[in-house]
This record gives C-alpha cells, structure tokens and sequence, in this order.
C-alpha cells in the first residue's frame, strides 16, 4: 500500500503555501502540516515538517548557541513547487502491508499525530 498527500498548509502564515513569500527567502523557518492518508478515501493523519534555510540554521546557532533537529526539511530557498514535490517523492517511498506501517515510516521524518499514542490500559 501507499499513502498520498490529501492537503499541506500552514498554522503559522495567512495564505496558501503555493502564494507564501517569506521576507528573507533564503532565511526563513515555516511550520507545514500534511494531511497524509490512504488512496480512494477521505481519512487522513496530520504529520508537521519544518521547512528552513541553512542562514535560518546558522542565525538561531547565532542566537541561541545550540539547536535540536528533528523534523526538519532544509531547504537553499523557498520554492513551494520543489518543497511540496520533495514531500510527495518522500510519502511516495513509505509504503507497507497497513496504514500503521506507512505512518511510521513517515513519522521517521515528520511529526506523526499519533507518533507517542498508546492505547489506555482497559479498566477492570
């Protein structure tokens, strides 16, 4: 099975992605969430990406001395063409026997809604 990307927005910004133009092209950081699910069904999963610049990288090693790097895609400037076809290439590789397969192998590299969920113990 394979999962294809339903939707990509932004929280952070007031437009669309595709209409987005950060004012430091290449010096910007953007939150993006996918809606990612299965094929012929409506049912998706929020997974969330950083899209930023190594001059974005290399301004908050500036300010803050030091910097955690998970979920990001680094970019050399911003181009919603080349990001939303590098994110689609990259949900195209995660495949698998169930969706929970798929998911996890994207939340290898985008924060999966569910990525810590664990059911609650059944009370007696």
């Amino acid at each position: 099975m394979n999962a294809e990307l339903k939707d990509i927005f932004s929280l952070e910004i007031d437009c669309a992605l595709a209409a987005y133009v950060p004012n430091e092209p290449t010096t910007f950081a953007v939150g993006i969430r996918m809606l990612i699910g299965l094929p012929d069904t409506d049912a998706s999963e929020t997974f969330d990406v950083t899209v930023c610049t190594p001059a974005w990288i290399a301004a908050e090693l500036t300010a803050e001395r030091l910097m955690w790097g998970a979920n990001l895609l680094v970019v050399e400037t911003y181009d919603y063409a080349t990001i939303e076809l590098a994110i689609r290439n990259r949900i195209a590789q995660a495949t698998g026997s169930t969706w929970v397969q798929i998911a996890q192998k994207i939340s290898r590299w985008a924060l999966w809604e569910f990525e810590d969920y664990r059911p609650a113990p059944e009370l007696e």
